[in-house]
């Protein structure tokens, strides 16, 4: 997922300058994590969007399967950016 890794590294950095007393390791983890965190978040708005746009057009359609298939990218997108 788009963002995860660098978030995880970040973190891992971050605690490791925690732990040693680094305080630019620290700054450089947070950074590193809260970009990663933001890059995720914003994956997961543009899918929630997507989604919320699809399942719209499958029930003015009338077409259950796309209204569904939307749904299910919606949730996705929601729980993506929930972390």
């Amino acid at each position: 997922m788009a963002g995860r890794g660098e978030e995880l590294k970040g973190s891992v950095k971050e605690q490791a300058g925690k732990l040693l007393g680094n305080e630019q390791w620290q700054a450089e983890g947070k950074a590193e994590r809260l970009k990663g965190k933001s890059k995720r978040q914003a994956a997961g708005m543009k899918n929630e969007a997507a989604g919320a746009l699809k399942e719209g057009a499958g029930k003015v359609a009338g077409n259950e399967e796309m209204e569904v298939e939307g749904k299910a990218q919606r949730l996705q997108g929601k729980a993506q950016r929930s972390g």
